[in-house]
């Protein structure tokens, strides 16, 4: 099912998602084009609205060092 990116369309409005099953967020989310999404854009409590950008990924040369951990040993303990 195709998905879209839908916001309250007035603040402080609260919009139960059957999908969420919580409201959904101020902010906006994903939800199911579905007959319940429509009918919540018809009757103007959600508007289609563009998704957040996405959080941006360090280049691969940046990745973190692995660190080694090692146990000690029985005969390492004092």
């Amino acid at each position: 099912m195709k998905m879209i990116f839908v916001k309250p369309a007035r603040a402080g409005l609260q919009v139960p998602f059957p999908t969420l099953s919580q409201p959904l967020d101020a902010d906006g989310g994903y939800v199911p084009r579905d007959q319940f999404t429509l009918r919540r854009l018809d009757d103007g409590d959600v508007v289609e609205a563009d998704a957040p950008a996405a959080a941006p990924v360090a280049p691969a040369g940046k990745a973190a060092k692995a660190v080694t951990v090692t146990a000690p040993t029985p005969d390492s303990a004092t």
